[in-house]
């Protein structure tokens, strides 16, 4: 590829030009051509005649791409671009930064742009008299990748060769970074040429012959009419230097101010948060330590309730194991007395010659035996009257728990007449207002008919305030039958509660307490038999205590199966707690957990401590208010078959 100018075909074949240049790059390899000078400097081994002989590598290397470029023979332009090739890839650490360059006498020095004159911006250097050839009819030259690696060494990021319909125009545009490092490689591409003499000046005031001129696009380059002209007015503007380092020293303090209004805005925004989040560690300590304060009340108050509540029951008891042993140890005693009095009355009988004082002495025993008897009749009676009166109270809440359902029903019954009522005044209404959009003033029937409506409307308003009223009276009415039925539960639990058989089929129930033969049998097999009672003591009464710790919470909510807006709770089985007890205790003793958490959850959930409840052992539920009443009324029979 060749980067001189000249219309006429060239008398150099390329396949020559590049025989030479791998020739010489070969010499260059093995030191054959000498380039370093004593001092440091560089030479041109194939500019041998020339006084320059003291290169910097930046002038050596342009020096090598120019001639390179050019047409000055095979030699000349092959050695060149082997020197070109061998500085690039084996001599770039002799390049420096540029220093301030001598200007020989016989050298025209670069003008160095003033403040006050235009140049054109973004930096553009222009390239003149490129080599083209024609092919087909067209001029052909180089492309913009081909200059851009010629010219590499000034940095360009564009270069753009000028074409129009003839082809190639044998000139390009190159442009430099908007910075001031790619004004500095403008002025260092305009200075190479100046060096060699092919500026702007000798273009245009001389035979350009076959070498390649460039310089800094200007005003007078801008303002022509040229293909040149066109495109930097396309692609830049005119300014001075003075304007571009105003306008980049504007942008600079804009920044600089911007940022500092940022970090301003930024540090505000801190102090802030520091506060708000101050506020907040503050709140959050006195939560946690209001939280924790409640807590511990909270624990002390269930732990004197569940003391208090043991050390009742435990009275309770003793109080009715001592009064039933006195009964029982009073039964053996009179039976005793009764026994020997009776072979007492025999001995007497038998005997003949018993004295009176002997025989009144044995009456007032008797007596007082008889007396005893008494005395434990009436206290039978006292007992069974107790108890007929226990039994009339739970047949009269039955017999309100039957009038609650007549009550429902009825209510029922009267929510279905409201509705119907408020449909009938509903379709008057709107039969009302349907005669009254249509009637006309002469229309009589019209005017009677709605008269009649509205007397029709009006009974009915009557009738459904009579509904409302009567309504509230058997809600009242049944809250207060509710109430009472609870009452007669409550009562008929607490006879319940005074003792029932172990094999009877209505028991009291506790729940929410562990059911502790699966934590029996579970630790009786996994330890060993001297510590498998304290292991279980020690577990169940952990366990009993993570029942009624309220920040324990093993719920969960899920969608009702078959109905997606409804929803339930259940116990989450999957609980770090209850995973570990499941693995540790076995499936067995995690249910027991389970269930007592369901019942807790059903019929304690604020309090969580267990409550005592009527239970049907045989079919594992609560037992209703029937089922109480006649097991109560069988075994009021049982007691009466015993007796006699």
């Amino acid at each position: 590829m060749e980067y001189f100018s000249g219309d006429s075909e060239d008398d150099m074949s390329d396949s020559e030009i590049k025989d030479c240049e791998e020739k010489c790059y070969s010499e260059l390899l093995k030191g054959v051509h000498l380039i370093r000078n004593k001092d440091g400097t560089l030479r041109c081994p194939f500019c041998k005649g020339k006084k320059k002989q003291d290169y910097k590598y930046k002038d050596l290397l342009q020096h090598a791409s120019g001639v390179g470029a050019g047409k000055r023979g095979v030699e000349a332009t092959g050695g060149h671009r082997a020197l070109e090739k061998f500085l690039k890839s084996h001599l770039t650490d002799a390049a420096e930064p540029p220093t301030p360059r001598t200007v020989h006498l016989e050298q025209e020095a670069p003008q160095r742009p003033n403040a006050e004159e235009l140049i054109v911006w973004p930096w553009m250097g222009i390239i003149v008299n490129i080599n083209r050839t024609m092919v087909d009819g067209k001029y052909v030259g180089a492309g913009n990748s081909e200059l851009k690696e010629r010219f590499a060494g000034f940095h360009p990021i564009q270069v753009h060769a000028l074409w129009s319909y003839e082809g190639h125009l044998g000139k390009a545009i190159l442009e430099f970074s908007k910075d001031w490092k790619g004004y500095n490689d403008a002025i260092s591409f305009e200075r190479s040429f100046v060096e060699n003499h092919h500026s702007r000046k000798e273009y245009y005031g001389r035979d350009p012959g076959s070498e390649l001129y460039g310089w800094v696009a200007r005003s007078e380059d801008y303002n022509a009419t040229s293909p040149i002209g066109k495109h930097l007015r396309l692609k830049g503007d005119l300014k001075t230097v003075a304007q571009i380092n105003n306008e980049d020293l504007r942008k600079k303090n804009k920044l600089v101010e911007d940022l500092h209004n940022t970090i301003q805005e930024k540090n505000k925004y801190l102090e802030t948060s520091k506060e708000k989040l101050s506020k907040l560690e503050y709140y959050i300590v006195l939560t946690d330590s209001a939280r924790q304060k409640a807590e511990e009340n909270y624990r002390r108050l269930e732990e004197t309730h569940r003391e208090e509540l043991n050390k009742f029951q435990q009275e309770i008891h003793a109080l009715i194991n001592h009064r039933n042993e006195e009964n029982r140890q009073l039964n053996r005693d009179l039976e005793k007395q009764m026994l020997e009095l009776e072979q007492r009355r025999k001995e007497l009988e038998q005997r003949e010659a018993q004295n009176d004082f002997e025989k009144k002495k044995l009456e007032e025993e008797k007596n007082k035996v008889y007396n005893k008897k008494e005395g434990l009749q009436r206290a039978n009676e006292i007992q069974k009257q107790n108890e007929q009166k226990q039994l009339k109270l739970i047949e009269l809440h039955e017999k309100q728990n039957r009038d609650l359902s007549i009550q429902v029903h009825q209510q029922r019954k009267v929510l279905a007449d409201r509705q119907k009522k408020e449909l009938d005044i509903q379709r008057l209404k709107q039969h009302i207002e349907t005669l009254r959009e249509v009637r006309d003033g002469s229309d009589s029937d019209n005017i009677k008919k709605i008269e009649t409506l509205e007397s029709e409307l009006q009974e009915k308003n009557d009738e459904m305030e009579s509904l409302q009223d009567m309504n509230q009276q058997l809600m009242c009415k049944e809250r207060e039958v509710n109430d009472e039925l609870q009452f007669a539960r409550k009562a008929a639990i607490e006879i319940l509660n005074e003792g029932v058989p172990a094999n009877s089929q209505i028991i009291v129930k506790r729940m929410g307490e562990i059911d502790s033969e699966a934590w029996r049998g579970a630790c009786q097999r996994k330890f060993a038999y001297n510590e498998w009672q304290t292991q279980y003591a020690e577990m169940h009464s952990k366990w009993e205590d993570n029942l009624r710790d309220p920040s324990w919470y093993p719920f969960k909510v899920v969608p009702v199966l078959g109905e997606t807006e409804k929803h339930e709770l259940i116990v989450n089985e999957d609980d770090e707690k209850l995973r570990n007890l499941r693995n540790e205790m076995g499936k067995e003793v995690c249910d027991t957990v389970i269930v007592a958490l369901k019942e807790l959850n059903e019929y304690n959930a604020s309090g969580r401590y267990p409550i005592p409840e009527a239970w049907n052992k045989a079919e594992n539920r609560r037992a209703t208010m029937k089922e109480i009443v006649l097991y109560l009324s069988r075994t009021k029979a049982k007691k009466r078959k015993t007796r006699a």
